[in-house]
């Protein structure tokens, strides 16, 4: 807790506005300068930074400009947070009041599972998992190295685009691209049921594609509204491949079936 709350030592957050030209142009920043007075252990790394990333030292915050013309008719702005860093989001729009927006969209969140796991098998290939042969004694499995990470990452992009071409019509445009990579842990069986599983790391590499349009059509005593929305998928990994651990041990392993010298999952479609 005390971690937590002396994160965020010291920050500062101005504000300015002037004009240029005949315009107006506002900004803010936040800034600060951080330091941990004590690094969490390897067990804690994860759960501290699950869904965010906190960095020692000097750190933006947040920083936002907008440019508009006197009375707001039109404008342009640029907003972001955690400049920088692997959960940083920005904003870009523009637009005409009561009449047309645009803008762009990017927000990053990062999930972190583990810091500390051990894990014996190597990545031959992207999806594939190779244990020694012969296997180690199941108990060496605990003691093996420790990797730095397991996260996966996932950045999201979103444009957009509205039109009011008169008081009464509405019409919207959207696409969001979301992307998603890392690994995340996975558990594997091997042969019929009662044989034995094997927690192995899962590759990401997916990407979801999504479009929208919309259009409203209001009156004083009726509205009428259509719309249509797309979305595809996209797993460029669609199927995991590990070693089992009890097959090919110098002893024999009751949870060893015969036969069973991999396992193969299949990923979403």
């Amino acid at each position: 807790i005390l971690v937590a709350l002396l994160a965020p030592l010291a920050t500062g957050a101005a504000w300015a506005q002037t004009e240029v030209g005949g315009w107006l142009l506002e900004g803010d920043v936040e800034a600060g300068f951080r330091f941990l007075p004590g690094e969490p252990s390897k067990s804690e790394q994860a759960k501290f930074q699950e869904y965010r990333d906190i960095q020692q030292g000097l750190f933006l915050e947040g920083l936002g400009l907008r440019f508009s013309a006197p009375d707001d008719r039109f404008f342009i702005e640029l907003r972001g947070r955690a400049w920088g860093l692997e959960d940083q989001e920005y904003k870009l729009g523009a637009g005409r009041l009561g009449l047309w927006e645009a803008g762009f969209e990017w927000n990053q969140i990062p999930h972190i599972y583990s810091t500390n796991a051990r894990y014996m098998a190597t990545e031959a290939a992207r999806g594939v998992y190779v244990l020694p042969t012969p296997r180690a004694a199941l108990n060496q499995h605990n003691s093996t190295q420790e990797l730095d990470e397991i996260a996966m990452q996932k950045n999201e992009a979103r444009f957009f685009f509205k039109l009011t071409p008169t008081p009464w019509i509405d019409l919207t445009a959207e696409y969001t691209r979301l992307r998603k990579d890392g690994e995340r842990p996975f558990g594997m069986s091997f042969g019929s049921p009662g044989a034995n599983f094997y927690e192995i790391l899962e590759p990401i590499e997916q990407t979801t594609h999504d479009f929208r349009i919309k259009a409203v059509f209001a009156r004083e005593m009726w509205q009428l509204q259509i719309s249509y929305g797309f979305s595809a998928f996209r797993n460029e990994l669609d199927a995991v491949v590990a070693d089992n651990p009890c097959f090919g041990l110098a002893a024999a392993v009751t949870a060893a079936q015969p036969g069973c010298g991999s396992g193969q999952a299949a990923g979403p479609a």
